[in-house]
């Protein structure tokens, strides 16, 4: 599954302009200084990247996530979380 989300905080290094493209060279891309956590309701996902999107504009995080096996068919909610500060709540994903 792929997140989309804002609030990332100080990249590793210097990201370029605030709304420039992203670097599509994985080498150059700024990652999050802070671990990235994704939960799905009170299950942490194992995170596969999490960092601005190859091509796409600084100050999007995009974070790319497997749903985990344990999670059951239904609606689940899912947050992320940034140097202990917890995304917007409330947001939902239909597991089928």
């Amino acid at each position: 599954m792929t997140l989309f989300g804002t609030g990332e905080g100080v990249p590793d290094r210097d990201p370029g302009p605030q709304g420039g493209l992203v670097p599509v060279e994985p080498w150059l891309v700024a990652l999050p200084k802070e671990p990235v956590r994704v939960f799905f309701g009170n299950e942490e996902a194992d995170l596969v990247h999490a960092g601005p999107m190859p091509g796409g504009s600084f100050g999007k995080l995009m974070m790319v996530v497997p749903v985990p096996r344990t999670v059951t068919v239904g609606e689940h909610e899912v947050t992320f979380e940034v140097a202990g500060f917890v995304s917007q709540v409330d947001v939902t994903v239909s597991v089928g």
